[in-house]
């Protein structure tokens, strides 16, 4: 959304239902997880993609999950929580 009377966008850096990522962004942040050794990942499900998918890259050593969701998801079983030990 663009709003003319401005020269701006409504909204910078914020992406709604269904609108399309930024392929440079989404192809940065692969490359960054790839590469990365621990990833911290924080949500309320960690199943909305496609960040959900991003975790799939990550070759690293361990990683911290933050849900604020009861369910169990693919990540919950595998990952410590913050707060755990």
């Amino acid at each position: 959304m663009y709003n003319q009377k401005l020269n701006r966008r409504f909204r910078p850096g914020v992406v709604l239902y269904e609108e399309g990522l930024d392929d440079d962004v989404v192809q940065k942040a692969l490359q960054v997880i790839s590469a990365a050794n621990t990833l911290i990942v924080g949500g309320t499900s960690l199943v909305v993609y496609p960040a959900a998918g991003m975790i799939d890259f990550f070759r690293g050593r361990s990683i911290v999950r933050k849900e604020n969701n009861s369910q169990t998801t693919r990540i919950r079983s595998s990952a410590p929580s913050m707060g755990e030990r």
